[in-house]
């Protein structure tokens, strides 16, 4: 069984194969890692690498020597411990509604109901419980993405004007490139002999990628990126949703070319086009005109009172209740509050991830289950769907969304390498 994740869930596969079986050669008991005043085990490291292991094993991707593998599950489970140890500090949580949910539509997306998904996990070896525990992880690391590093990101209406009178009239012409990626940590303080030690590493995989070595084998086992335990497959993507950096090596490249070392601020990489694409063409969209009504948690507006307050004003609504004069009177963005709650016509991709699956699953008229997003909490209503040639509209999004990731990629990872540095952390792994 392998289980379909939905864009909330930032992690690779969690519940795709059994994870209590011992590995060769791994101490189940003992401590693998120190993270500030918290372990990680040596179980802890055994589990996720059973689902790893099966998870190379129905990819193209050759496993490489255990105890590199270690290292890299191990690496992962510090930066997801250190990113949970951030969330708490700053009063992070999830309710049992949102873990709830999430949990619905895992086994909606997967073509079960909740006691098919129950009993799928069993079958596989997988506690329930502990599947809950990885999903509310997943969330509030999410979160804490969203509100330390995405929340902050802007693109200015200049930015756009600017990329679509530059790069941006020739990258969105409908090319798009499947690229892998191995990023190497060099510490900007580290000394000379271990920055050098690390180029000279750079070097070795670029020669032996361009040699005919798999890459997305060198990934797994070198890498030190997100993306590092899938073969360093960044999927498909425009030259404009790739990192600045990679972006204008990518556009010259034939597939199957490796770059040269490129150089950024705590990290060197290597990428490599795996494939090229062309699909450009007239984009007729389908469009939603909708209203919503917002409400912003804080310490006294919890999640729970949010959700509460907005499931009774649905009610209302339900009952003949005006959602314009409601939108006025509670809805707390500004900017559309003033306009009944109308954000006038959007395209599916136009919104953040949450609200465009809300306005997606409903009918002209409908009224949503009040939702959590990265602003708040919200009930929608759809008024009105049309097909819409947005090709200039849509280029016009797809800049603003590109520039947004392009910022998002780039921030997160030096977020991560900000955190990881001022946090205390003893690998214990070899010992």
């Amino acid at each position: 069984m392998s289980f379909k994740y939905l864009p909330i869930l930032f992690l690779f596969t969690i519940f795709s194969a059994p994870l209590f079986a011992n590995a060769p050669g791994v101490q189940l008991d003992g401590i693998a890692a120190v993270v500030d005043e918290e372990v990680i085990l040596h179980s802890d490291v055994a589990r996720r690498l059973r689902t790893v292991r099966a998870g190379l094993a129905r990819s193209a991707n050759p496993e490489p020597p255990l105890n590199v593998l270690r290292e890299q599950i191990l690496e992962r489970l510090i930066l997801e411990r250190v990113q949970l140890q951030r969330a708490e500090r700053v009063g992070i949580t999830v309710s049992e509604d949102q873990l709830n949910q999430a949990i619905s539509n895992i086994a909606s997306g997967n073509g079960m109901t909740l006691d098919q998904l129950v009993e799928a996990l069993a079958n596989d070896g997988i506690s329930f419980a502990e599947m809950r525990d990885d999903v509310r992880a997943d969330i509030i690391m999410t979160q804490l993405r969203q509100r330390e590093v995405l929340a902050r990101i802007n693109v200015s209406p200049r930015e756009v004007d600017a990329f679509l009178a530059g790069e941006g009239a020739e990258a969105l012409d409908g090319r798009e490139f499947r690229v892998q990626h191995i990023m190497l940590r060099v510490d900007p303080d580290a000394e000379a002999a271990e920055a050098n030690r690390v180029r000279a590493l750079g070097e070795d995989i670029v020669q032996r990628a361009r040699a005919g070595e798999d890459f997305g084998g060198l990934a797994v086992a070198y890498s030190t990126g997100q993306q590092a335990l899938e073969g360093g497959d960044l999927g498909w993507r425009r030259s404009t949703q790739l990192p600045a950096v990679f972006a204008e090596s990518v556009v010259s490249m034939q597939p199957g070319a490796v770059s040269d070392l490129i150089r950024t601020p705590g990290a060197l990489h290597v990428i490599k086009l795996a494939e090229s694409r062309n699909t450009g063409q007239r984009m007729v969209v389908d469009q939603v005109r909708a209203r919503h009504i917002l409400i912003r948690t804080n310490p006294l507006m919890t999640d729970a009172r949010a959700a509460a307050r907005l499931a009774e004003l649905r009610q209302e609504i339900l009952a003949g209740g005006d959602f314009g004069d409601l939108a006025r009177r509670h809805s707390e963005d500004p900017n559309s509050a003033i306009n009944n709650g109308e954000l006038g016509w959007v395209g599916a991709g136009e919104t953040v991830p949450a609200f465009d699956a809300a306005i997606t699953s409903l009918t002209p008229g409908e009224v949503s289950e009040p939702f959590a997003s990265e602003y708040g909490w919200h009930i929608v209503q759809v008024m009105e769907r049309r097909a819409h040639d947005g090709t200039d509209q849509m280029r016009i999004a797809q800049a603003r969304r590109v520039l947004r990731e392009r910022k998002a990629e780039e921030e997160l990872e030096q977020w991560l390498l900000r955190l990881r540095g001022e946090t205390y952390i003893e690998n214990r792994l070899g010992g």
